[in-house]
């Protein structure tokens, strides 16, 4: 599967993992829907493995490129992701997946792109 989502928030997680909140509009509202994605983290044997290298460097570098606080996005970002659609039964109870406020941040659904294997800026 492949979207093109607004990135609202990304967060590294103590799995190594970086989640990222998507929204289907370019500015937050109560009628945003929102959706959990994940890059995989890298054990540290496997460290080197491609794609998730690259996937890791490019969230990085959009972190640090673009204006945002802890991880939440001033001007959220139009990105391209592709993936796996994954129903995380981790993430079952929508109050587990994001960062902790704003709380309507937080996905409703446990539906998730894991993991991802392209990730890029996008051109509206």
């Amino acid at each position: 599967m492949t979207l093109k989502a607004w990135l609202y928030w990304v967060g590294k997680q103590r799995d190594n993992d970086y989640h990222l909140i998507l929204g289907d509009t370019s500015e937050f509202s109560s009628g945003t829907l929102f959706m959990n994605a994940e890059i995989s983290g890298l054990p540290p044997e496997h460290s080197t493995q491609q794609p998730f290298v690259k996937l890791r460097s490019t969230i990085r570098d959009l972190l640090s490129t673009r204006e945002n606080v802890k991880g939440f996005f001033v001007q959220p970002v139009l990105v391209r992701i592709g993936g796996s659609l994954l129903w995380d039964g981790e993430h079952r109870n929508p109050n587990n997946v994001g960062p902790k406020k704003p709380e309507d941040l937080r996905p409703k659904k446990a539906w998730e792109i894991h993991p991802i294997h392209d990730f890029r800026a996008a051109k509206a």
